[in-house]
């Protein structure tokens, strides 16, 4: 496992981690996303998707090491706190980050029986806890608009 060491907030490896924003682009094309936390990145590890790289602190590989036992392709970048903090602006509480292309969406044929629709909601605070109490009540199919 081969872990890069960033030391720019300038690196361009690293550069949508910066923006941290919904609907990223990568230079192919492809729709990705940025995961952030530890919990959501483990998981996120475990899933079919096409994992671009993960960004976290030098402890998280070291606890975490069987995780990326397949993951050769991925890039993995570590850099101290300080400048974790100066890439994204603000204080990780778990220093960790991953980028994954988006999962093509499911036609709605194909969704469950219990479905929770969000409509017009833009804080992603009251998505993430929406998402949390979905997952608490066994709810496994979301559907949202462009908001």
């Amino acid at each position: 496992m081969k872990i890069i060491e960033i030391t720019s907030p300038n690196d361009e490896r690293i550069i949508d981690y910066k923006s941290m924003k919904d609907n990223l682009i990568d230079s192919l094309g492809n729709s990705i996303f940025v995961a952030e936390g530890e919990k959501v990145v483990l998981k996120l590890l475990k899933y079919n998707l096409k994992i671009v790289s993960v960004f976290a602190k030098r402890s998280f590989y070291s606890e975490h090491f069987n995780c990326f036992e397949n993951f050769h392709s991925t890039n993995l970048f570590t850099a101290n706190d300080e400048l974790l903090k100066n890439i994204i602006g603000f204080k990780m509480h778990t220093g960790v980050m991953a980028i994954a292309h988006k999962p093509e969406m499911s036609d709605i044929n194909q969704l469950s029986d219990t479905i929770v629709c969000l409509n017009g909601i833009v804080d992603s605070e009251n998505i993430g806890s929406i998402v949390r109490n979905c997952v608490a009540f066994g709810v496994d199919s979301l559907i949202y608009d462009k908001t």
